[in-house]
């Protein structure tokens, strides 16, 4: 997927940055932020992120990178605060609703992860984003969340 399909089309949320960015700017801005992260250079990954959320607070996709950034780092409750930040900045967002998940799965909160999977369903039925929730939900059916739990000793 294209970093430009990750930030969205509407010029609306560029209008409201506190400086003027072009949408590719912003853009490459998150590119670098992953390829950061590639790099393990965690610290620089996590300062562009929150740059790019400062320089666009009603944007969902640097909160979206931010997250991730996070759930590598097996910081899951910092992940899960950035993935609601953007589900309430764009709550038609079927990504952010599916990182969610994600996270809720791994803080072994299944109910509400499988409540947030259905809300991103519910936004993208089809698509790669609904692919991910889809593959989440099937990890949960198959007891591969359970595993997880088992392995760091959580309670159900």
């Amino acid at each position: 997927m294209d970093i430009t399909e990750q930030f969205p089309k509407d010029a609306e949320i560029l209008q409201e940055a506190i400086i003027e960015i072009p949408r590719r700017d912003v853009a490459l801005l998150l590119e670098t932020g992953y390829l950061l992260i590639e790099f393990q250079r965690l610290k620089e990954a996590e300062e562009v992120f929150l740059g790019v959320c400062a320089l666009l607070p009603k944007s969902d996709a640097p909160y979206i990178a931010l997250g991730n950034l996070y759930f590598s780092q097996s910081e899951f409750e910092k992940a899960l605060n950035c993935h609601k930040k953007a589900t309430e900045l764009r709550p038609e967002s079927a990504l952010a609703h599916a990182h969610m998940a994600e996270c809720l799965f791994s803080l072994f909160k299944e109910t509400e992860a499988v409540a947030a999977i259905e809300k991103a369903l519910s936004l993208e039925p089809d698509g790669v984003n609904a692919d991910f929730a889809k593959n989440l939900l099937d990890m949960h059916e198959a007891g591969i969340w359970n595993k997880f739990r088992d392995m760091f000793g959580k309670k159900k």
